[in-house]
């Protein structure tokens, strides 16, 4: 598998916001999803790789040939945009036809091309609609219809599920994973949904104010990251520094505030680690068979709910660790604040993190 998009050392100012030394690369036909919260940079890194952006410093490569100073309509790259940018004065068949023809394709390529967008997004019945009148969703394909209309080497997408609801969304990813793997075309996707990354991405990168704090695959960014900052955006809202301990079988022992965990890997003197809620189990009865290397006791001192789930706080020596159950669970547990409960925690739920 060779390397279609590579991004070396790039460096992008736009006002007071700086991108700063953004590296990867994205092997062909896979799909790479940047994640990170509002104001992190992505918008601003995918209109760089177009062209949309002057640089400071940096090249980008699509085939091993570089496209640092080309024009857009030169790299051979499509974008979505997160509005869509459709046309509204148009058909639709107008709006997949634009870069073809601003490509200067000939009409029997136009043609083909439109024909073969309109059967693969089931468009055809509403290619002489203008796109005002269409819904979400078919305003989703005609997007996603013109941007692989050209048959580009690169496709870019910012965001373009955002505006759909969450049933739509979900139907799009299914089939937008399957197109775009069928057309074998590298994609670069950003979005701060967790799920749709977790959906749709081979490749994760997280950014924080114009950086990449890690990037790796689906599991090593969503199972095991490796900062703080990636943890806490991930939702692992117990993180507490201690001082371990190894010892044999590979394990090492961490304090913190007097209460002990089991941790795999071996450690020595004080570090950082984090588990997720939903990582942790809550029984009113001590577990007689659990496997688990961690069972704390304490009593609860708070209880939130949070959609469909519960989140309870529950205080161990004084050391506060959040607990995600379902309410169903919640329910049949007959929690209340106050109760002595007891936590179970896998060791392997356990992670290492860096500041």
């Amino acid at each position: 598998m060779f390397m279609v998009l590579m991004v070396k050392d790039l460096r992008v100012r736009v006002g007071s916001f700086m991108l700063r030394d953004i590296s990867f690369k994205v092997p062909n036909g896979s799909y790479m999803v940047i994640l990170g919260p509002t104001g992190s940079g992505k918008t601003t890194l995918l209109e760089s790789i177009a062209g949309l952006k002057p640089i400071i410093r940096g090249q980008m490569f699509i085939d091993n040939v570089e496209i640092t100073n080309l024009p857009p309509e030169k790299r051979d790259i499509s974008m979505v945009f997160q509005n869509l940018a459709l046309f509204p004065h148009v058909t639709v068949y107008e709006n997949i036809e634009y870069g073809l023809l601003a490509r200067g394709f000939s009409r029997k390529v136009r043609e083909e091309r439109v024909s073969e967008m309109l059967k693969l997004f089931e468009l055809e019945p509403l290619k002489n609609r203008r796109v005002t009148n269409l819904s979400g969703g078919e305003k989703q394909r005609v997007a996603l219809a013109r941007a692989l209309a050209v048959k580009p080497k690169v496709i870019l997408l910012d965001e373009p599920f955002s505006s759909l609801d969450v049933n739509t969304k979900k139907q799009f990813w299914k089939e937008v994973k399957k197109l775009l793997k069928y057309y074998e075309i590298p994609v670069l996707h950003v979005t701060h949904d967790q799920e749709e990354a977790m959906y749709l991405g081979e490749i994760i990168a997280v950014m924080e104010n114009g950086t990449i704090i890690e990037q790796g695959s689906v599991d090593q960014i969503f199972l095991k990251p490796r900062s703080k900052f990636v943890a806490e955006f991930l939702q692992y809202q117990n993180i507490f520094t201690g001082v371990a301990k190894s010892n044999e079988n590979n394990m090492s022992t961490i304090s913190i505030d007097g209460v002990k965990f089991f941790i795999p890997g071996k450690y020595d003197g004080r570090i950082m680690i984090g588990i997720k809620p939903e990582n942790i189990l809550i029984s009113k009865l001590i577990p007689e068979y659990s496997t688990a290397r961690n069972i704390l006791k304490g009593s609860i001192t708070s209880i939130e709910p949070l959609g469909p789930t519960m989140i309870i706080t529950v205080n161990i020596n004084n050391l506060p660790i959040k607990v995600m159950i379902t309410r169903g669970s919640f329910e049949e547990l007959e929690l209340k604040q106050n109760d002595m409960v007891y936590l179970i925690i896998k060791a392997s739920s356990i992670i290492v993190l860096s500041e």
